[in-house]
C-alpha cells in the first residue's frame, strides 16, 4: 500500500513539473515573440507620468480624464525614459502569463489541453494589444493578480489589487460583484474602501478632488454619451444590458452551486461589457484572461467537454490566424517615441536654446517635445482630441509664451487657425526648422 501512495505521489509530481516546464517554454516562446516587436508606448504614459515627477498634480494642474494609478507608479522612472516603462511592460507580461499558467493548471492537468490553453491565451492576448502599453491591459494585470490571491484565499491583497486595478479605470468597479462572491471573510473588502479613501483624501489635501471628479467622471459620461449616440450601445441600452446581467448573474447563482464557476461567468460578462464601452480592440484585453480560464473550466467539465473542445479548436484556429496577421502588421512599425530621430531633438534643443517653464508652446499633438526640452507646457490641456475639444474648445494663446514650435504636418483637428497664425507672425518671428519643425521667437526676445 505504501509502495502504491509512493508511486502516485511520484506520478502526480511528475504531472506538476511536466505542467511546469510547459509554462516555461510557453512563456520563453511568448516573450521572444514579443521583444521582436516594437512597444508601442504612447504619451498618456510617458508625458503624464513625467508632469507628476516634475511636481505637477494631476487633474489640478493638467487635464487628463484617465485614472491616476498609472502616473504615480510611472513618475519615479521618468529619469530612464520610456525605454524602462516598456521593459516594465514586458515584464508584466510575463507575471501576468504565470499567473494564467498557474490558474489554468489548477484546472486542466491535461499536458496538451494545458499547452493548448497557454497558446491561445499567449495569441489571444498579442493580437488584442498588439504590444502597445494601455489602461486596459495594465488593468487586466491587476485584475488577474487580484483574482489569483482570492483563489488562494489571500483575500486582503485581493482587494487591494482590485483597488489598484480601479484607480487605473473606474469602470472596473464592474467587477466587485464577482470578487465579492470569491470571499470567505465579506469584511476585508474594507481595504479595497479604503484605499480608495486614502486616495481621496490624498487629491483633497492637494486640491484637486473636484477636478478629479469633473474630468475623471461627469467628462468621461459625457463623452460617452455624446461619442456613442449613433451607436446601438448608447446610454438607453447599456442600462438595458445592465438590468439584463443583473437577472443573468441571479440565474448563474441559482444553477450553479460553486461560486468560483459563477464569479468567472460574471466576470467574462462584465469584461465583455467594458469593452463595448470603449469599442477598440485593445478594451477587450480585461475579458482575455478570463475568457481563457473560462474555457479551462468548461473543458474540465466531463459532461460537456466534446463540445466545448470543439468551439476551443475553432476558436483557437481563428485567433492563431489573427496572432500571425497582427504579428505581420506591427513587427517593422517604428515606436512613436522613435519617429523624431536624435539628431533632430539636438538640432530643435540648439535652435530653442535655454527657456523657462511655460514659456514654449508646442502646437498640436507632439509633447514629447516639452520631455526632451525638459520644459512644463503652458496648457492646461496639453494633449488634445476631438472628443475633448467637443467638451473643452481649443484656441491657442501666446500670452508669455517665448517659443512656438509648430510642426510641418499635423492632423487636422490638431491645426493652427488662420486668425492664431495672423497673431503669431505678429508678434513672433521664424528663427529656425528641422526636418518636422519649424520654430518661433518672441519678438522682444
Amino acid at each position: 500500500m505504501a509502495s502504491r501512495e509512493g508511486w502516485s505521489y511520484r506520478y502526480y509530481l511528475s504531472k506538476e513539473m511536466t505542467l511546469v516546464f510547459i509554462s516555461a517554454i510557453c512563456l520563453f516562446v511568448y516573450l521572444f515573440i514579443s521583444i521582436t516587436v516594437p512597444i508601442q508606448v504612447f504619451p498618456e504614459f510617458f508625458f503624464y507620468p513625467w508632469l507628476v515627477s516634475k511636481g505637477l498634480v494631476q487633474y489640478r494642474d493638467f487635464f487628463d480624464h484617465h485614472g491616476f494609478l498609472t502616473n504615480i507608479l510611472f513618475s519615479p522612472f521618468m529619469g530612464n525614459g520610456a525605454v524602462l516603462i516598456s521593459t516594465l511592460f514586458v515584464v508584466v507580461q510575463c507575471i501576468q502569463f504565470v499567473l494564467i499558467a498557474s490558474l489554468v493548471s489548477e484546472r486542466i492537468k491535461n499536458p496538451i489541453l494545458f499547452s493548448l490553453l497557454l497558446v491561445l491565451y499567449g495569441a489571444f492576448q498579442f493580437t488584442i494589444i498588439g504590444q502597445q502599453i494601455w489602461f486596459d491591459q495594465l488593468m487586466a494585470f491587476l485584475l488577474m493578480s487580484a483574482w489569483y490571491f482570492f483563489e488562494i484565499r489571500r483575500e486582503g491583497v485581493g482587494w487591494l489589487f482590485f483597488a489598484f486595478a480601479t484607480m487605473i479605470k473606474p469602470p472596473g468597479f464592474i467587477f466587485i460583484v464577482p470578487f465579492y462572491l470569491l470571499t470567505k471573510n465579506k469584511k476585508k473588502i474594507f481595504i479595497f474602501i479604503g484605499a480608495w479613501i486614502i486616495s481621496l483624501l490624498y487629491f483633497y489635501q492637494q486640491g484637486g478632488l473636484v477636478a478629479l471628479w469633473q474630468q475623471l467622471m461627469l467628462f468621461n459620461t459625457s463623452y460617452i454619451q455624446s461619442t456613442y449616440r449613433t451607436h446601438i450601445l448608447w446610454i438607453g441600452p447599456k442600462l438595458f444590458a445592465g438590468i439584463g446581467l443583473a437577472y443573468i448573474s441571479i440565474i448563474i447563482l441559482s444553477l450553479l452551486k460553486k461560486k468560483k464557476n459563477a464569479s468567472l461567468i460574471l466576470a467574462c460578462f462584465y469584461g465583455a461589457l467594458l469593452f463595448f464601452q470603449g469599442l477598440a480592440k485593445v478594451n477587450l484585453a480585461i475579458s482575455v484572461p478570463f475568457f481563457v480560464i473560462l474555457f479551462a473550466e468548461r473543458l474540465a467539465d466531463k459532461k460537456f467537454k466534446k463540445i466545448s473542445l470543439l468551439i476551443f479548436l475553432v476558436f483557437f484556429l481563428i485567433i492563431g490566424r489573427d496572432a500571425i496577421k497582427t504579428y505581420g502588421e506591427i513587427r517593422y512599425r517604428t515606436p512613436y517615441l522613435s519617429l523624431l530621430p536624435a539628431k533632430e531633438i539636438a538640432e530643435l534643443k540648439r535652435i530653442v536654446g535655454p527657456v523657462s517653464d511655460k514659456k514654449v508652446l508646442v502646437v498640436g499633438n507632439r509633447v514629447e517635445l516639452y520631455y526632451h526640452l525638459s520644459v512644463l507646457p503652458p496648457e492646461f490641456i496639453p494633449l488634445r482630441f476631438p472628443w475633448i475639444d467637443a467638451v473643452y474648445p481649443h484656441h491657442y494663446s501666446f500670452d508669455g509664451i517665448r517659443i512656438v514650435i509648430i510642426p510641418k504636418t499635423f492632423n487636422a483637428y490638431e491645426n493652427i487657425s488662420n486668425s492664431e497664425m495672423t497673431a503669431l507672425k505678429r508678434s513672433f518671428h521664424r528663427i529656425g526648422q528641422t526636418t518636422s519643425f519649424t520654430v518661433w521667437r518672441y519678438n522682444n526676445k
